[in-house]
């Protein structure tokens, strides 16, 4: 185990499993914990954090996700987008992110939507079918691991009976020049989370609707023969100078003023709607 401590008294500790960042006063204690047996090595948290604290660090082909202590201030936009839920902000030992409950920073929306009275008695296509192990049916029910599950719609398409609905966080686009990949590459295909990309023919081939737009695969090719790009999230309300500057990472500029200026017509319908103006 790493252990040091920042000029801010930010200790950090980390071992083979956890990357852990805390703060302790006379009585209380923040914690910013970091479980790297459920990272997918995206460049979310990376692309939130207003103080570029956390980073994706790739050597010889392996990314692994890093924090500078000196730079963190435990604020928790990191927590909220996470698609594993690896990210955890506690305050004495039990979870609270303030900036989300002041409504500071939006969460997203519901993983899956599941009828389970639609789903015939036995019927395993839709567990069968997700590449993450994220799905079973119990007791007549079908149910999911909220870290396993990426919302990548495997599932969705392999139930015939229209039980499942997988709700993405990002729409976007991503494209690979396979005439850059190096010969018998295929890192992207190992990292991918959602086994969107496969190797064929030697070459690296994308199917884009199980794509997560996650970034994990741009970040480990070294021929940068992947470009990704996100212009929509789906997320529940939440407003403050910080998601804008977040979104404006995620999405890039002109995308992410298209989504304020909607955020924008939505509280203001909301507030007509509220005093019953009409």
């Amino acid at each position: 185990m790493v252990v040091s401590i920042s000029p801010l008294a930010l200790e950090k500790k980390e071992d083979r499993r956890f990357l852990v960042a805390s703060l302790r006063f006379y009585v209380d204690s923040v914690e910013l914990s970091i479980d790297k047996s459920l990272c997918i090595r995206c460049d979310i948290c990376s692309k939130v954090c207003p103080k570029e604290a956390l980073s994706i660090r790739v050597e010889d082909g392996k990314a692994e996700i890093a924090l500078e202590e000196d730079k963190c201030v435990l604020c928790g936009a990191c927590e909220p987008l996470c698609p594993t839920s690896a990210i955890k902000i506690l305050f004495n030992g039990k979870w609270s992110n303030v900036l989300v409950d002041r409504g500071g920073f939006p969460t997203p929306l519901p993983k899956l939507s599941i009828e389970s009275a639609k789903c015939p008695e036995g019927c395993s296509d839709a567990a069968r079918a997700c590449p993450r192990g994220a799905l079973k049916f119990e007791g007549g029910a079908l149910s999911f691991n909220e870290e396993r599950c990426l919302r990548c719609p495997w599932c969705e398409d392999a139930c015939k009976h229209g039980a499942v609905k997988a709700n993405p966080l990002f729409l976007g686009r991503i494209s690979i020049d396979d005439t850059k990949c190096s010969k018998g590459c295929d890192i992207c295909a190992r990292v991918c989370p959602t086994s969107a990309i496969k190797i064929e023919e030697g070459k690296a081939k994308v199917t884009e609707r199980y794509c997560i737009f996650c970034n994990a695969c741009s970040i480990v090719c070294k021929d940068n023969a992947i470009n990704v790009e996100r212009y929509h999230v789906f997320v529940k309300e939440g407003f403050s100078s910080l998601w804008s500057s977040a979104l404006s990472k995620l999405l890039g500029q002109k995308y992410s003023a298209k989504l304020l200026d909607l955020y924008s017509i939505e509280r203001l319908r909301s507030v007509i709607s509220e005093s019953r103006v009409t």
